[in-house]
């Protein structure tokens, strides 16, 4: 998602993994925007997220509590190596 995690002040709390622990923010009032397939806007929110650190092995994603929050749906087309959410 292109964040800057220096700019985001101090972490909230750290998630642990499988190997390791990742730090977390809690954003209040964020809004949440998307360019449909057909050029329109979609905006989702205010609301509160978490934004958890990430590696370069390991993108960035939307969560489930998003998805299932706005009944979307994160579909994988791997012959066209493209993700994209789908209502």
């Amino acid at each position: 998602m292109g964040l800057s995690f220096n700019k985001l002040g101090r972490p909230s709390s750290s998630i642990s993994g499988l190997a390791d622990k990742a730090r977390r923010w809690e954003i209040n009032r964020t809004e949440l925007r998307a360019i449909s397939s057909d050029n329109k806007l979609a905006k989702f929110g205010p609301m509160e997220i978490y934004v958890m650190e990430t590696s370069p092995d390991c993108p960035s994603l939307l969560g489930r509590d998003i998805l299932e929050k706005y009944d979307l749906k994160l579909v994988c087309d791997i012959k066209n190596k493209t993700l994209y959410l789908e209502d």
